[in-house]
């Protein structure tokens, strides 16, 4: 029960991060071009 709420703790907040990195990078391109 602990290693599945330990993997699944995991797997959000890579997919989080991850999100955040694609928002973060779409938002400097965004600055960059404008």
């Amino acid at each position: 029960m602990l290693r599945f709420i330990i993997s699944a703790l995991l797997i959000g907040t890579m997919s989080v991060v991850s999100g955040f990195g694609v928002v973060s990078s779409r938002a400097i391109a965004q600055h960059r071009f404008t």
